[in-house]
C-alpha cells in the first residue's frame, strides 16, 4: 500500500486519503502505533480538503483507535491536529 501511494499523483487527494485510512488502520491493528500516526497525519493533509462520507468514516476510526494511546505524545499530537482540523471545517 505504501508503494502505491507513492505512485498516486497529488491530484487523487480521496483515493490517497481512502488508502492511507485502511492503511493507518492496519498499521494500528498490528501494534505499530507510531507508524500509524505518521499514516493519519498524511490522511489529515488530504482529508483537510474534502467533503467525503468514506473519509469522515476514516477519521471517526482513527479518532476511536487511538483514544487508547494517548499516552503516547505523537498520539497526542495527532488527536491536536485533528481537533483543530475539524474545528476550522465547520
Amino acid at each position: 500500500m505504501q508503494q502505491s501511494q507513492r505512485l498516486r499523483p497529488p491530484t487523487e487527494k480521496q483515493g490517497r486519503a481512502h488508502a492511507n485510512g485502511v492503511l493507518a488502520q492496519r498499521q494500528l491493528e498490528v501494534g505499530h502505533v507510531e507508524r500509524a500516526t505518521a499514516t493519519w497525519h498524511d490522511f489529515l493533509d488530504d482529508y483537510e480538503t474534502l467533503s467525503s462520507a468514506r473519509a469522515d468514516d476514516h477519521f471517526h476510526q482513527m479518532m476511536a483507535g487511538i483514544r487508547p494511546h494517548t499516552g503516547n505524545a505523537r498520539v497526542r499530537e495527532l488527536d491536536e491536529s485533528a481537533r483543530t482540523l475539524v474545528a476550522m471545517k465547520a
